[in-house]
């Protein structure tokens, strides 16, 4: 919903940013205290963290992609303690959508939940996110509005 409304907002009037290396930094929500996610650009990939709350515990997920409206998004799982081994595996995806350059869209969809099984409702706040974030971190580069 807020995509369709950041889509509303912003995209009639042409001001829709492009991913780009003014975009790489830290990103959070207010309303969402503790969470948000960090995007580094690159020439030919996006990629970043996402630190969120899932089913009530603290979750990190990492995604992916040369497409910033169908990323991948991973997490990791610890097999075993001693020798430590973890398996990281895909369980979705993401997608970022700049509004401004001090504001974005971040949503994701999950294919599994955080203990490997199905999404069974993927409208469940534990299948499916969409959050408005603010810029935390100054941009590496100015970000330039289109024309």
């Amino acid at each position: 919903m807020k995509t369709l409304l950041a889509i509303l907002l912003f995209g009639f009037t042409g001001n829709i940013f492009a991913i780009d290396a003014c975009m790489t930094g830290a990103w959070y929500s207010p309303e969402r205290e503790g969470e948000g996610i960090n995007l580094e650009v690159g020439a030919e990939k996006l990629s970043g963290f996402f630190y969120t709350y899932y089913a009530e515990n603290p979750h990190w997920f990492v995604f992916e992609g040369e497409d910033n409206f169908m990323l991948n998004l991973y997490t990791g799982h610890k097999i075993s303690e001693n020798p430590f081994k973890s398996l990281v595996t895909k369980v979705g995806t993401a997608k970022v959508l700049p509004v401004t350059d001090n504001i974005l869209v971040f949503a994701y969809e999950l294919e599994l939940n955080y203990e490997g099984k199905p999404c069974i409702n993927p409208e469940s706040r534990a299948c499916y996110g969409e959050f408005v974030y603010t810029r935390i971190t100054d941009p590496v580069i100015p970000c330039v509005a289109p024309k």
